[in-house]
C-alpha cells in the first residue's frame, strides 16, 4: 500500500513539472511572434511615394519642352501655373497666382488665367496684356493651342519634327515640308483657318486663322506678341 501511494505521487509530480515545462515554452514562442513578427504586418504605406507634392498624376504624349514639367498628362511651367505650382498637384489658393513657383495673394479678384501673373490689379502675359479668349501664355507670348506646333493643345507640347497641330493635335503632315505655325495641312494645301497660306515671306502670319501683319504693334513678330506702351513695331521687333 505505501508502495504504490510512493509511485502514485511520484507519477502525478512528472506529469506536472512537463505542464509547467510545456506552458513555459508555449508563452515564450508566442511572445516571440508578437514582438518579431512585424513582417507578417501590412505595410503602412511610410516611405512611398503615394500621396507626396510633385508626383506625376499621368503620362504625357510626348517630352515636355526645357521649363516645363509632366502633371496629370499635360506639360505645364510649374513657375507659373496656379494648379501646379512648384511641382504637380500643388494647386494655389482662390484667389492667388503662382510667380516664380511660389503662390501669392492676387490683387486682381478672379485670380489670372495659367500663365500669366497679377501686375498691380492686371492680369499680363510676360509684358503683354492678357490673352484674348482662344489662347493660352505660354512663356510671354499668347498662343492658339489648336494650331500652334510648339504648343499643341498645352504649353510645351511640341509636336514631333514633320507633324503640325490641328484642333489641338499633333497629326502627320502631308504638305512638303510642314506649314508656317498657325497653318494646318487639309488635302495637300496649307490653310490659314478656311483661306489658303500666308506664306512665309511678306511679314505676314496666320493668327487666329486670319493672315496678319507681323509688324505691327498687336501683332510684332509673332501672333499675339504685343509691344508696351509707346513702343512701336519696326522689322517685327518691339
Amino acid at each position: 500500500m505505501t508502495i504504490r501511494l510512493v509511485c502514485t505521487l511520484a507519477l502525478w509530480f512528472v506529469v506536472c513539472v512537463g505542464a509547467v515545462v510545456g506552458c513555459a515554452t508555449g508563452g515564450a514562442v508566442e511572445g516571440d511572434v508578437d514582438a518579431g513578427g512585424g513582417g507578417a504586418r501590412p505595410d503602412s504605406g511610410q516611405g512611398s511615394d503615394a500621396g507626396r507634392p510633385g508626383t506625376d498624376a499621368g503620362a504625357c504624349p510626348m517630352s515636355c519642352a526645357s521649363g516645363t514639367v509632366c502633371c496629370a498628362g499635360a506639360c505645364v511651367d510649374p513657375r507659373t501655373t496656379a494648379s501646379h505650382c512648384g511641382g504637380c498637384g500643388m494647386a494655389c489658393a482662390a484667389g492667388q497666382t503662382c510667380e516664380s513657383g511660389s503662390c501669392r495673394a492676387s490683387g486682381c479678384v478672379e485670380g489670372c488665367p495659367d500663365g500669366e501673373t497679377c501686375t498691380g490689379t492686371t492680369c499680363r502675359c510676360g509684358a503683354s496684356p492678357t490673352c484674348a479668349a482662344g489662347r493660352a501664355c505660354c512663356g510671354s507670348g499668347c498662343i492658339d493651342l489648336s494650331t500652334s506646333a510648339l504648343h499643341c493643345g498645352a504649353c510645351g507640347n511640341a509636336c514631333p519634327s514633320g507633324q503640325s497641330c490641328a484642333g489641338g493635335r499633333c497629326q502627320a503632315a502631308t504638305c512638303p515640308g510642314g506649314c508656317p505655325t498657325g497653318e494646318t495641312c487639309m488635302g495637300g494645301v496649307c490653310r490659314c483657318g478656311s483661306g489658303t497660306t500666308c506664306g512665309t515671306s511678306g511679314g505676314r502670319g496666320c493668327c487666329g486663322g486670319a493672315c496678319v501683319s507681323l509688324d505691327g504693334v498687336g501683332n510684332c513678330g509673332a501672333c499675339g506678341r504685343t509691344c508696351a506702351g509707346s513702343e512701336q513695331c519696326c522689322g517685327g521687333l518691339c
